[in-house]
């Protein structure tokens, strides 16, 4: 009797190990001119905690220790950089959201972002009792952005020793 051969064994597509997303290119800030450009303001789209939307200007005071989101605000309610928490994209994961479920960016972004396009382009600055929620023109200038905050909030925090260099 002939019978067919055994089929041979393959692994499930579950099974199967999915590729890792290809990571982000490295991308190399050229700091000085990021902190000329902050001094003079960069138009972008502020995400609020009253779930509005508002066309801000993100800006480094002169000492370029604290950011602020409107032309001419008093530094007193400007962010110091070294009280900064995270600097993250929109699209990483947030630590505050439950393991069981990871969602990326923050509560606010989740709320106010209108797709997965905007959370490419965004990114937040992350402090104890808030966030700042800034959506840029493009995908390349928030992520510039980002890796330049990244970098001066770490240096700000070195200088006052709140973390090692």
């Amino acid at each position: 009797r002939w019978s067919p051969p055994p089929p041979v064994a393959r692994p499930s597509p579950a099974a199967t190990p999915k590729a890792a997303p290809n990571p982000a290119p490295e991308i190399t800030v050229n700091l000085p001119r990021v902190k000329r450009s902050l001094r003079k303001g960069i138009p972008f789209v502020k995400h609020c905690s009253d779930l509005r939307k508002r066309d801000r200007v993100l800006c480094l005071n002169r000492a370029e220790t604290r950011v602020g989101w409107k032309r001419g605000q008093p530094e007193t309610t400007m962010v110091a950089l070294r009280d900064v928490d995270a600097v993250r994209m929109a699209s990483e994961v947030d630590p505050a959201a439950s393991l069981l479920k990871p969602v990326a960016g923050t509560h606010i972004l989740r709320q106010t972002a209108d797709g997965p396009t905007i959370m490419k382009r965004a990114f937040s600055l992350v402090l104890v009792d808030r966030t700042l929620d800034v959506e840029c023109g493009s995908e390349l200038e928030a992520r510039t952005l980002c890796a330049a905050f990244k970098v001066m909030v770490r240096d700000e925090k070195v200088k006052y020793g709140d973390i090692a260099g």
